[in-house]
């Protein structure tokens, strides 16, 4: 096997992909919870109908 592979991994890449990973992260879990009125809005609609 080459090493060119590990050799790509240093430290500071590996620090700034996890970094990134965790705002992607935060971000998705803001746009779940932010869009719960959304989809119960919707729900209440489909249920109820269109006032």
């Amino acid at each position: 096997m080459s090493s060119t592979m590990s050799a790509d991994k240093s430290p500071e890449k590996r620090r700034k992909n996890l970094r990134l990973a965790w705002i992607l992260a935060g971000f998705a879990l803001f746009m779940l919870l932010t869009s719960v009125p959304f989809w119960r809005g919707l729900f209440d609609m489909a249920v109820n109908g269109i006032p």
